[in-house]
């Protein structure tokens, strides 16, 4: 059920009568640029299956690290969100690439901004003078 009740997703009419061509489809998947065929062919070589880890045990490690790195994403700082989110997106390729090298020193990175993160927040926190009335 939809939000007015309705069995099913109503569209306005000009909609619906609107197919997308395969030329529109064609444009529309095609949108990667040379820079990111070039970037995508520059990560491919270096990037290969080696150090297979198993599934079941980095599952649970991977997941908190990019947990604590999505919740660092939400600090009101400018551009503080970018080195996390790249590291988010090499842990991404490593796991799909199967590199455990990759994999190892993206979860690095990643260990390292979170512990930049944890000081900032202690210091931010300290200086209001909140930590004597907490410890």
């Amino acid at each position: 059920m939809t939000r007015h009740g309705r069995a099913r997703v109503r569209l306005h009419t000009d909609m619906t009568m609107r197919t997308p061509t395969s030329v529109v489809l064609d444009d529309m998947l095609s949108g990667a640029s040379a820079k990111d065929v070039a970037l995508d062919c520059l990560m491919e070589r270096f990037v290969r299956p080696r150090w297979a880890t198993p599934f079941e045990v980095t599952k649970r490690v991977v997941g908190g690290i990019v947990l604590l790195l999505g919740a660092s994403l939400l600090a009101p700082v400018p551009l503080s969100n970018v080195p996390p989110a790249l590291a988010i997106a090499l842990i991404a390729f490593a796991y799909l690439e199967e590199d455990g090298v990759l994999l190892c020193a993206a979860l690095a990175a990643a260990l390292i901004m979170l512990a930049v993160a944890a000081v900032v927040a202690w210091e931010t926190i300290s200086a209001t003078g909140w930590v004597p009335g907490v410890l």
